[in-house]
C-alpha cells in the first residue's frame, strides 16, 4: 500500500529539498551544455531565491549545493548557483563557504573522509555560522534510463515523437506522458511517472541521510538540479495526494516546470511533506493517516 511506499521517502524533520530545473540549454558559454542567456537565467534566480533562502534560514543552516542529474546542464546549474552564492557571501561572516575547488584540493592531501571531518570541525568551531558546501554528486534517481535509447546517449525516439505529435507543446505532452503511463501501442515506451517521482524522493532521502552523517542537529537544505517531465512528475505527485494524473498536472499550474524554476519541499513535524511552488502549498499527508489501503 502507499504507506509501505512512502514511510521509505519521508526527510528528516530538519531537511529541505529545493528542487530546480536546469537552466537552459546551448552553447557559448564556460558552462557546459549552457546558453549565455542560460547563465544570466541562473545568476538571477540565485540572486532572488537562494540568497533570501540563506538569509532567512537558522543559525547553523547546512545549504547543500549537490544533488545533479548525470547530464552536464545540471552539474553546470548548480555550479552558476555556487559562483554567485559564494561571490554575494564571500565577506560575510556569518556564512561558511566550502567550493567544489576548495574541497577537491583538499581531498587530495587529506581523502575525503578527513576532508568532511575537516569541514564538520570547522562548522562545529562556528556553531551559528551558516554552511554552504558545494559538491557536485551524480545522482542516478535524477535521469530515468528509459529516456535514452539502449545506447544510453541518444534520447528516445518515443519521447521525441511524443513531443512532435503535440507540436513540441511539453504541456500538451506531459499530460499523455501521465495519462498513459509510459505505455505506447501496449509496451512500456516511457518511463512510469509515479516511478520517476519515487526515484527523485529516493534520491532526496539517500542524499540527505549522507549529509545528516556529517551535519547533527543542524537544519538541512538541500539543493537539486533535475529535468523537466521528471520534476514535474515529483511536484504532481505530492501535491495530488501520491498520483500523477493530467488533473493533478493542473493542480500546480498545468505548465512544465520553466528552466531554472525552483520547488520547495519540506516534512513536517508529524511526517506530512509540504510542497511549495509557484506561490501556492500542497500537503502530501501521512499514509498511515488515510487508512491501510491507502
Amino acid at each position: 500500500n502507499m504507506f509501505e511506499k512512502q514511510k521509505n521517502f519521508e526527510a528528516a524533520n530538519n531537511a529541505e529539498a529545493i528542487f530546480s530545473r536546469h537552466s537552459i540549454k546551448g552553447e557559448g558559454s564556460e558552462y557546459e551544455q549552457l546558453s549565455p542567456e542560460g547563465v544570466e537565467k541562473a545568476k538571477k534566480k540565485a540572486e532572488e531565491e537562494l540568497v533570501p533562502l540563506i538569509e532567512g534560514a537558522e543559525d547553523g543552516t547546512v545549504i547543500f549545493l549537490g544533488g545533479n542529474s548525470t547530464e552536464a546542464r545540471t552539474v553546470s546549474t548548480l555550479k552558476i548557483y555556487s559562483d554567485e552564492l559564494k561571490d554575494i557571501f564571500k565577506e560575510r561572516k556569518d556564512v561558511i563557504f566550502f567550493d567544489r575547488n576548495q574541497i577537491k584540493e583538499q581531498s587530495k592531501k587529506s581523502g575525503y573522509l578527513n576532508t568532511a571531518r575537516y569541514i564538520q570541525e570547522k562548522a562545529d568551531n562556528n556553531p551559528k555560522a551558516k554552511v554552504v558546501i558545494d559538491i557536485p554528486l551524480t545522482l542516478k534517481n535524477l535521469a530515468d534510463k528509459k529516456w535514452f535509447d539502449e545506447d544510453g546517449v541518444s534520447v528516445n525516439t518515443e519521447q521525441l515523437a511524443l513531443l512532435n505529435r503535440h507540436g513540441q507543446d511539453y504541456n500538451v505532452a506531459i499530460k499523455e506522458w501521465f495519462m498513459c503511463e509510459g505505455f505506447l501501442n501496449g509496451k512500456q515506451k516511457l518511463p512510469k511517472p509515479v516511478e520517476v517521482a519515487e526515484n527523485y524522493l529516493r534520491a532526496i532521502k539517500r542524499l540527505e541521510n549522507f549529509i545528516g552523517e556529517f551535519s547533527g542537529e543542524r537544519k538541512i537544505k538541500t539543493v537539486f538540479a533535475g529535468h523537466g517531465f521528471e520534476i514535474d512528475a515529483l511536484l504532481t505527485y505530492l501535491a495530488n495526494d501520491g498520483k500523477v494524473t493530467p488533473e493533478g498536472f493542473e493542480k500546480i499550474g498545468g505548465k512544465v516546470i520553466d528552466t531554472a524554476e525552483l520547488s520547495f519541499i519540506e516534512p513536517d513535524n508529524e511526517g506530512n511533506i509540504h510542497l511549495k511552488y509557484r506561490g501556492e502549498e500542497f500537503v502530501l499527508p501521512r499514509a498511515e493517516d488515510k487508512g491501510e489501503n491507502a
